[in-house]
Protein backbone atom coordinates (compact mmCIF):
# COMPACT_ATOMS: atom_id res chain seq x y z
CA UNK A 1 0.00 0.00 0.00
CA UNK A 2 1.54 3.39 -1.12
CA UNK A 3 0.61 6.31 1.68
CA UNK A 4 2.35 9.52 3.34
CA UNK A 5 1.54 11.94 5.65
CA UNK A 6 -0.94 14.88 3.72
CA UNK A 7 -0.52 17.00 6.38
CA UNK A 8 -0.14 17.96 10.34
CA UNK A 9 -1.87 20.53 12.40
CA UNK A 10 -0.33 21.44 15.37
CA UNK A 11 -2.65 22.50 18.51
CA UNK A 12 -2.28 25.89 20.09
CA UNK A 13 0.15 25.79 23.25
CA UNK A 14 0.10 27.86 26.47
CA UNK A 15 1.64 27.66 30.29
CA UNK A 16 -0.94 26.90 32.79
CA UNK A 17 -0.76 27.27 36.55
CA UNK A 18 0.56 24.29 38.36
CA UNK A 19 0.93 23.65 42.37
CA UNK A 20 4.25 24.92 42.38
CA UNK A 21 3.69 27.57 39.98
CA UNK A 22 0.86 29.41 40.32
CA UNK A 23 1.85 32.30 37.95
CA UNK A 24 2.11 30.59 34.57
CA UNK A 25 5.41 31.44 32.33
CA UNK A 26 4.16 33.98 29.43
CA UNK A 27 6.79 32.71 27.14
CA UNK A 28 5.70 32.23 23.23
CA UNK A 29 5.89 28.31 22.83
CA UNK A 30 7.08 27.51 19.16
CA UNK A 31 7.34 23.90 17.19
CA UNK A 32 9.59 22.55 15.09
CA UNK A 33 8.72 20.25 12.26
CA UNK A 34 10.76 17.33 11.12
CA UNK A 35 13.85 19.65 11.83
CA UNK A 36 13.09 22.25 9.62
CA UNK A 37 9.72 24.28 10.03
CA UNK A 38 9.57 26.38 12.72
CA UNK A 39 5.93 27.96 13.66
CA UNK A 40 4.35 30.11 16.96
CA UNK A 41 1.59 28.15 18.77
CA UNK A 42 -0.27 31.09 19.65
CA UNK A 43 -3.20 29.63 17.85
CA UNK A 44 -3.19 25.59 15.86
CA UNK A 45 -1.00 25.80 13.10
CA UNK A 46 -1.30 23.43 10.10
CA UNK A 47 1.67 22.30 7.68
CA UNK A 48 1.15 20.45 4.10
CA UNK A 49 3.79 18.23 2.19
CA UNK A 50 4.30 17.39 -1.06
CA UNK A 51 2.43 14.10 -2.16
CA UNK A 52 4.80 11.69 -1.14
CA UNK A 53 7.56 13.52 0.39
CA UNK A 54 6.48 12.88 4.32
CA UNK A 55 6.36 9.45 5.64
CA UNK A 56 6.91 10.54 9.48
CA UNK A 57 6.53 13.45 11.59
CA UNK A 58 8.64 14.68 14.49
CA UNK A 59 7.55 17.41 16.41
CA UNK A 60 9.95 19.79 18.78
CA UNK A 61 8.35 22.05 21.28
CA UNK A 62 10.55 24.28 22.51
CA UNK A 63 9.95 28.25 24.22
CA UNK A 64 11.44 31.09 21.43
CA UNK A 65 12.44 30.36 17.94
CA UNK A 66 15.49 28.13 18.37
CA UNK A 67 14.67 24.65 19.18
CA UNK A 68 17.48 24.25 21.76
CA UNK A 69 15.58 26.30 24.19
CA UNK A 70 13.27 24.26 26.60
CA UNK A 71 10.05 24.76 28.16
CA UNK A 72 8.85 26.36 31.27
CA UNK A 73 6.51 24.52 33.79
CA UNK A 74 2.95 24.13 33.21
CA UNK A 75 3.07 23.39 29.28
CA UNK A 76 -0.39 22.38 27.79
CA UNK A 77 -0.98 21.32 24.19
CA UNK A 78 -3.81 20.75 22.35
CA UNK A 79 -4.42 17.85 20.21
CA UNK A 80 -2.28 17.23 16.84
CA UNK A 81 -3.92 16.10 13.83
CA UNK A 82 -1.71 14.37 11.05
CA UNK A 83 -3.63 13.21 8.15
CA UNK A 84 -2.22 10.80 5.90
CA UNK A 85 -3.03 9.75 2.21
CA UNK A 86 -2.92 5.92 1.13
CA UNK A 87 -3.52 4.02 -1.84
CA UNK A 88 -3.71 0.24 -2.35
CA UNK A 89 -2.80 -0.65 -5.96
CA UNK A 90 -5.40 -3.39 -7.56
CA UNK A 91 -5.08 -6.34 -9.24
CA UNK A 92 -6.14 -10.29 -8.55
CA UNK A 93 -2.88 -10.89 -6.60
CA UNK A 94 -3.44 -8.29 -4.36
CA UNK A 95 -4.30 -8.91 -0.73
CA UNK A 96 -6.45 -6.22 0.37
CA UNK A 97 -5.71 -4.20 3.51
CA UNK A 98 -8.08 -4.83 6.62
CA UNK A 99 -6.19 -2.71 9.03
CA UNK A 100 -3.86 0.00 9.15
CA UNK A 101 -2.06 0.97 12.80
CA UNK A 102 -0.04 3.80 13.48
CA UNK A 103 2.74 4.62 16.64
CA UNK A 104 3.46 7.63 17.76
CA UNK A 105 5.99 8.32 20.68
CA UNK A 106 6.84 11.36 23.54
CA UNK A 107 10.29 11.80 24.50
CA UNK A 108 10.89 14.60 27.43
CA UNK A 109 13.86 15.39 29.28
CA UNK A 110 13.72 17.34 32.61
CA UNK A 111 16.81 19.62 33.95
CA UNK A 112 16.87 18.91 37.84
CA UNK A 113 20.17 20.83 37.99
CA UNK A 114 20.47 22.85 40.98
CA UNK A 115 23.17 26.13 41.31
CA UNK A 116 25.93 25.67 43.44
CA UNK A 117 25.73 21.54 43.58
CA UNK A 118 28.10 19.22 42.14
CA UNK A 119 26.56 19.49 38.59
CA UNK A 120 23.91 21.72 37.20
CA UNK A 121 22.58 19.84 34.14
CA UNK A 122 21.48 17.05 35.97
CA UNK A 123 18.79 15.53 33.41
CA UNK A 124 15.85 12.67 33.66
CA UNK A 125 14.44 11.36 30.44
CA UNK A 126 10.87 10.21 29.77
CA UNK A 127 9.31 8.08 27.47
CA UNK A 128 6.03 6.59 26.45
CA UNK A 129 4.22 4.91 23.62
CA UNK A 130 0.71 5.08 22.02
CA UNK A 131 -0.66 3.10 19.19
CA UNK A 132 -3.74 3.36 17.29
CA UNK A 133 -5.68 1.50 14.20
CA UNK A 134 -8.19 1.55 12.07
CA UNK A 135 -10.51 -1.24 10.24
CA UNK A 136 -10.91 -1.16 6.88
CA UNK A 137 -13.94 -1.90 4.96
CA UNK A 138 -13.89 -4.72 3.07
CA UNK A 139 -16.00 -3.42 0.05
CA UNK A 140 -15.13 0.75 0.32
CA UNK A 141 -17.88 2.32 -1.84
CA UNK A 142 -16.29 3.59 -5.31
CA UNK A 143 -17.16 7.32 -6.13
CA UNK A 144 -20.12 7.71 -8.32
CA UNK A 145 -20.63 10.31 -11.24
CA UNK A 146 -23.09 10.86 -14.54
CA UNK A 147 -21.38 11.85 -18.02
CA UNK A 148 -23.88 13.32 -20.57
CA UNK A 149 -22.67 14.14 -23.71
CA UNK A 150 -24.88 16.30 -26.41
CA UNK A 151 -24.29 17.63 -30.35
CA UNK A 152 -24.93 20.59 -32.68
CA UNK A 153 -24.26 21.58 -36.26
CA UNK A 154 -23.01 24.80 -36.91
CA UNK A 155 -22.80 26.29 -40.68
CA UNK A 156 -19.52 28.37 -41.90
CA UNK A 157 -20.86 31.28 -40.06
CA UNK A 158 -21.57 29.66 -36.83
CA UNK A 159 -25.25 29.35 -36.66
CA UNK A 160 -26.99 26.67 -35.30
CA UNK A 161 -28.17 24.26 -37.83
CA UNK A 162 -31.39 22.24 -37.31
CA UNK A 163 -31.56 18.34 -37.74
CA UNK A 164 -28.56 15.74 -37.31
CA UNK A 165 -27.23 15.71 -40.31
CA UNK A 166 -24.10 17.87 -41.32
CA UNK A 167 -22.57 18.33 -44.84
CA UNK A 168 -18.93 19.60 -45.89
CA UNK A 169 -17.81 22.88 -44.38
CA UNK A 170 -20.21 22.77 -41.33
CA UNK A 171 -18.68 22.04 -37.98
CA UNK A 172 -20.29 19.63 -34.80
CA UNK A 173 -19.41 20.92 -31.49
CA UNK A 174 -19.83 18.32 -28.61
CA UNK A 175 -20.53 19.12 -25.03
CA UNK A 176 -19.32 16.67 -22.35
CA UNK A 177 -20.80 17.35 -19.08
CA UNK A 178 -18.83 15.19 -15.90
CA UNK A 179 -21.62 15.19 -12.48
CA UNK A 180 -20.49 13.77 -9.15
CA UNK A 181 -22.86 12.20 -7.26
CA UNK A 182 -20.42 11.39 -4.27
CA UNK A 183 -19.93 12.64 -0.45
CA UNK A 184 -17.57 13.50 -0.52
CA UNK A 185 -16.39 14.88 -3.97
CA UNK A 186 -13.86 12.80 -5.91
CA UNK A 187 -10.39 14.10 -5.87
CA UNK A 188 -8.78 14.93 -9.02
CA UNK A 189 -11.19 13.24 -11.58
CA UNK A 190 -9.69 12.24 -15.02
CA UNK A 191 -11.85 12.28 -18.18
CA UNK A 192 -10.61 10.06 -21.15
CA UNK A 193 -11.40 9.56 -24.85
CA UNK A 194 -11.25 5.95 -25.85
CA UNK A 195 -10.93 4.28 -28.85
CA UNK A 196 -14.29 4.40 -31.40
CA UNK A 197 -16.82 1.59 -31.45
CA UNK A 198 -18.87 0.50 -34.27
Amino acid sequence: MEWYVASVTIGAARYEATALYDTPSTATIFATVNGSRTVSLASAQTISFDAGACKAVEIDYHNGSAATEGLDAGFKADPIVITIMARQAGGTETVPVAKVSNKASVSMTYNFGVGGAESDSETRTKTDDATASVEIAEAPELPKASLAKTSKVKDENGNEVTGETAVVGQTIEYTITLTGQSEPGMQDPILARGPERG
